[in-house]
């Protein structure tokens, strides 16, 4: 289902992008040690409101899923672990994914860039990948 709004980045312009745990295969990813408040600040940039130091997290830790609202990417998931860490991520609510909306190339650039310098892939092999990632 979704909220019949075609979601656009106000910063890269074109579509945004959403990690979906209900899909099959992997999501190739960047991780950062980053603190309770640098959280806080990135995901109240992300859903533009204000910043707030003071998100509860506990529901996050205990449910591994926690939704702070309808707004995109007010959806908090732990996705894994890593070093005895959380891995935590923020997608769209469940049932409310927008429809398709093809990124910028300046978008797609900076994510080719970081499939090469994290997981370095060749041209190539993020061309597949990217495509392979098409709704």
């Amino acid at each position: 289902m979704t909220d019949g709004l075609v979601w656009e980045s106000s910063t890269w312009g074109g579509g945004v992008a959403f990690y979906d745990p209900d899909l099959v295969g992997r999501a190739l990813a960047s991780a950062y040690l980053i603190t309770h408040t640098q959280f806080c600040d990135l995901v109240a940039q992300e859903m533009h409101c204000g910043v707030e130091d003071d998100i509860d997290l506990e529901p996050v830790w205990h449910e591994r899923v926690h939704e702070l609202g309808m707004g995109r990417y007010e959806r908090l998931l732990v996705v894994d672990e890593l070093d005895d860490l959380p891995v935590v991520t923020f997608t769209c609510p469940a049932g409310h994914r927008p429809p398709p909306n093809a990124p910028s190339t300046a978008y797609l650039d900076t994510i080719a860039r970081g499939l090469r310098e994290t997981h370095h892939l060749d041209d190539e092999a993020i061309t597949h990948y990217l495509d392979s990632l098409q709704a």
